[in-house]
């Protein structure tokens, strides 16, 4: 699955910043717009056997504010075609409606389709395997703040629940369906969020505190957010706990 699921409200692309061999010149992206203030920089620092060790990640904007990928190429005349991809990016080749949200995605063996709700949220994603023949299907419901036993927004997803062999077949692990809750901080409302050519519908308008699952063994795991904010309203350091670690994230922002 793509990431854009677990991370809506967090996720700044890791990739180095070449320049788009082909840029759009419209408005950014017509559902979550673009923000005042752009991620300039982020230094993500983790421990490996024991060891610390940091990332650093670099940003570039086109005119229109959206993040500069890598070999990423766009289309403008391709935008709500069925059969001409809007974006290129390597192997993997989007296709987006007028909303230039992604409707459908391909890659070497495999096609994603997506679907959305009245408010442009994700309401669907079906995977579809072409070398095994087979397709899986991962479902979203939104919470309203207050729903879900939780003061703020939620959502949660539902995928299948298994591991592929090497020979196709499927090793299927107990509940059969995989279950992921993201709960968002209502009281706190993001300033600043990566815009692209592109989008996967409406992204959360409040930072990410915590999510769980259910593991392959059936049993439930959560992983917290604690966010730093400055005077602006701006997330300057979040702390990822996870089982077992601790990472942290720096953002560095630059004003459009």
């Amino acid at each position: 699955m793509h990431r854009i699921i677990t991370f809506l409200t967090l996720c700044f692309l890791n990739t180095s910043c070449e320049k788009s061999k082909v840029e759009i010149e419209d408005v950014p992206d017509p559902i979550n717009g673009v923000s005042e203030y752009l991620v300039d920089k982020t230094v993500t620092s983790f421990y490996i056997h024991g060891k610390l060790d940091s990332v650093v990640s670099m940003f570039k904007y086109n005119p229109n504010g959206s993040i500069i990928e890598k070999d990423l190429i766009i289309y403008p005349e391709n935008l709500n075609s069925e059969v001409m991809p809007f974006i290129t990016q390597g192997s993997q080749k989007l296709f987006c409606d007028l909303k230039r949200r992604v409707f459908k995605s391909q890659s070497d063996n495999n096609t994603t389709l997506y679907d959305y709700d009245e408010k442009d949220r994700l309401n669907r994603i079906i995977s579809i395997n072409k070398k095994y023949s087979f397709s899986d299907t991962t479902t979203f419901k939104y919470y309203a703040a207050g729903e879900n036993n939780w003061g703020g927004v939620s959502y949660q997803t539902k995928s299948p629940n298994y591991s592929l062999n090497p020979d196709g077949t499927k090793t299927v692990y107990l509940g059969s369906l995989y279950k992921t809750y993201y709960y968002s901080d209502q009281g706190v409302k993001l300033k600043s969020w990566t815009t692209l050519p592109y989008n996967y519908g409406k992204i959360s308008e409040y930072p990410l505190v915590k999510y769980h699952y259910t593991t392959p063994s059936g049993s439930l795991r959560t992983e917290g957010f604690v966010h730093i904010i400055n005077e602006k309203g701006l997330i300057t350091k979040t702390t990822h706990h996870y089982l077992g670690g601790i990472s942290e994230q720096s953002f560095y922002y630059k004003k459009r």
